[in-house]
């Protein structure tokens, strides 16, 4: 037990040293950077709110791209690196059930992951703290929860497409593009199948106090916040279930 602990603990330092010193982190890094040069330049034009900020920087701007593509190559990456670079057959000869194994990777990229995207998330809220209107003090608290969880079941939905499917990064960003983005903006109940909605739903149900709210009910019908918590906790415990089941019982004949 002691020796599975010991190299269980190493792959996961490891990993998370690999993925750190990663082309990801700069990619990543200069998305972040464009995003706060655009609200940097809003906010010498305007006093910013919480309301426009919520509503505009965050649901409009951020939660729907900008946040899933920070993600986005760390879930996939997190085992398909080792798969495209050929030493995912080395990995799966250590002495760790696959669970393991699959479980210590996307533990690896929560630290980097989460620290670029709810980070981001910070700097945007500070940047347009600067010149907006006292409430905006409030805004990164009612944020970030949502976003916390929002960003642990991403994780969770990607790192199972790297496993499920070969080209994960390529799915991975159609669903970004389609379903997160197209289909968020489409009136009715069909968004329910993007992530973005529950969270979007929390930061409607704790940020009705700033004003920030959806613009018709009619175009976004969004649940009550412990709904929507719960339901992205259900997301991100499926897709861990299913990835490790995946994982466990699949033949990867595509690694050398």
């Amino acid at each position: 037990m002691t020796e599975q602990l010991r190299a269980w603990t190493f792959l996961v330092t490891y990993s998370l040293r690999r993925q750190l010193f990663s082309t990801k982190v700069i990619v990543a890094a200069g998305l972040l950077g464009i995003s706060c040069l655009l609200v940097l330049l809003a906010s010498m034009r305007r006093t910013i709110s919480p309301q426009w900020f919520g509503e505009v920087v965050t649901l409009a701007l951020y939660s729907p791209f900008v946040f899933p593509m920070l993600l986005l190559g760390f879930g996939t990456g997190a085992l398909g690196d080792d798969r495209d670079e050929g030493t995912l057959g080395y990995l799966l000869t250590r002495p760790l059930p696959r669970s393991s194994i699959y479980l210590g990777k996307l533990v690896a990229t929560l630290p980097i992951a989460l620290t670029l995207a709810i980070g981001g998330l910070w700097l945007l809220c500070s940047i347009a703290s600067r010149t907006g209107t006292p409430e905006m003090a409030d805004v990164f608290g009612v944020l970030a929860w949502p976003h916390v969880l929002a960003a642990i079941a991403y994780l969770s939905f990607f790192h199972f497409l790297a496993v499920a499917f070969r080209h994960s990064t390529i799915i991975a960003i159609v669903y970004v593009l389609f379903i997160e983005v197209f289909l968020g903006t489409v009136p009715g109940v069909i968004k329910r199948v993007s992530i973005r909605f529950y969270s979007s739903s929390m930061t409607f149900d704790s940020g009705s106090r700033l004003g920030i709210a959806p613009p018709e009910d009619l175009v976004f019908q969004p649940i009550s916040g412990a709904a929507a918590t719960a339901t992205l906790m259900l997301i991100t415990a499926g897709f861990l279930a299913a990835g490790t089941w995946v994982f466990a019982r699949r033949e990867f004949r595509d690694v050398t």
